[in-house]
């Protein structure tokens, strides 16, 4: 069995990395540890522009190039939002969709279906992501919102989190302490295996999302922690 992975993340901004440094230390601390005591998965996250350009084709593409340049070894990944890639609204989204169409060397990029927040509310405990699927499902995945409409409907469904689980308001770009857990890591493994994501995850991207790569990987990797879920997963294959 696979024992140890390492995988540079290129992505689009600050959000992603506080998501991806909050993983790497639950992983590191609270999950066990591979032969040579190294954590068994590794993600390495380099965003464009310093953060601050955003999912941009040309801005990723040289952000990749540059990542592959510095290192010709371990796999690099793109994790960036969908919206901008999949709504066509304008030259800068047309051009996006046409340039990912073409993108030749560069791998499928790993979706968050449609953006950031999407996959934050795949964590949820089951009643707070109801809320949050009736709220956005199915027109927000047939035309992604822009920011100033999800926004203020992603914030209120996130307050319910927020009360349960004695954390902050969300604020773009940063991760309250202790948001991923082995309990949030299963709400996650749970929710991508709902048929109804499955079916939204395909529409627009038809390739792996950045979710469904994660799981994968700490289903593999992190057996012992997740042998409730997988011996269940496995019992709905064979039942």
């Amino acid at each position: 069995m696979e024992r140890c992975s390492a995988y540079v993340i290129v992505s689009e901004g600050s959000s992603e990395r506080a998501y991806i440094q909050q993983l790497r230390s639950f992983l590191a601390n609270k999950m066990p540890v591979a032969d040579d005591f190294r954590s068994r998965l590794d993600l390495i996250p380099k965003v464009t522009n310093n953060g601050a350009g955003g999912g941009q084709f040309a801005l990723v593409q040289q952000t990749y190039r540059k990542c592959r340049k510095a290192d010709k070894r371990t796999p690099i990944m793109v994790w960036v939002d969908a919206d901008i890639y999949v709504r066509n609204e304008g030259v800068v989204e047309e051009r996006n969709a046409k340039s990912y169409a073409g993108k030749k060397s560069l791998p499928d990029f790993l979706f968050s279906v449609m953006n950031f927040e999407d996959f934050l509310a795949l964590h949820f405990d089951d009643d707070i992501f109801e809320k949050w699927y009736e709220a956005f499902s199915p027109q927000h995945f047939k035309v992604p919102m822009h920011g100033s409409q999800h926004m203020p409907i992603f914030v209120k469904i996130w307050q319910e989190h927020a009360n349960r689980n004695s954390c902050k308001p969300y604020s773009k770009g940063d991760l309250p302490s202790g948001f991923i857990s082995l309990h949030s890591l299963k709400n996650l493994m749970r929710h991508i295996s709902d048929p109804r994501i499955i079916a939204l995850f395909r529409a627009n991207t038809p390739t792996e999302t950045f979710a469904e790569f994660l799981v994968s990987k700490i289903r593999t990797l992190y057996a012992e922690p997740f042998a409730d879920f997988n011996n269940k997963q496995e019992g709905q294959l064979h039942g």
